[in-house]
């Protein structure tokens, strides 16, 4: 699965069926977080995967699961872009 994929099926996934998804992927999000982090699933650009993330969205990120789970997650989701 490619990242768009992912992004996609994340969209279409309910709250519980995410925070499945994700503990199953080694980073265990509460449905509060998966609740504020949705907005910015609909700020995603395909432009992303070639610039990088904007610094304002990490920040974001970062401030909704703090530091060290939004790298857990920066870095899953390098590996997924590597595959792009």
């Amino acid at each position: 699965m490619d990242i768009l994929q992912l992004i996609n099926e994340i969209r279409q996934k309910s709250d519980s069926e995410v925070e499945k998804l994700a503990k199953a992927n080694g980073i265990p999000l509460s449905k509060s977080e998966i609740k504020k982090l949705r907005p910015l699933l609909e700020e995603f650009s395909f432009h992303w995967l070639i610039i990088g993330v904007p610094k304002s969205i990490i920040e974001r990120i970062e401030k909704i699961l703090g530091k060290e789970k939004a790298n857990r997650i920066f870095d899953q989701l390098n590996g997924y872009k590597n595959q792009f």
